[in-house]
């Protein structure tokens, strides 16, 4: 039982699906526990090998969009750099064109 522990609110309500236990989404933790271990289709090892899935899926999931999002704001860092490249080769272009008007007019 100490096994269930592990598990969060969503990873319980998933091994409940899987067994066949109906259960209200609103339920607390300690009810939905209550529930599994007193289900007659409550095998204890089989729920542990369901645990270990959804929790193994779960974190990989996670890993997957954390990834995702590291990816996303690296994208937008090295866009914004290369903007703020091009803005300084712009300004200094114009600088150059501007220094060249100045030194015609001069003449």
């Amino acid at each position: 039982m100490a096994y269930l522990a592990r598990g969060n609110k969503l990873d319980l309500l998933e091994i409940c699906e899987e067994i066949g236990v109906e259960v209200n989404p609103s339920s607390k933790v300690a009810e939905i526990k209550k529930l599994i271990l007193n289900s007659q289709l409550y095998v204890e090892v089989e729920v542990k090998i369901i645990l270990d899935r959804v929790i193994s899926d779960r974190k990989k999931q996670e890993r997957i969009s954390r990834e995702a999002k590291q990816e996303q704001i690296a994208r937008e860092e090295k866009q914004e750099r290369i903007a703020r490249e091009e803005k300084q080769e712009r300004i200094a272009r114009e600088d150059k064109q501007h220094e060249l008007e100045m030194k015609k007019l001069e003449l």
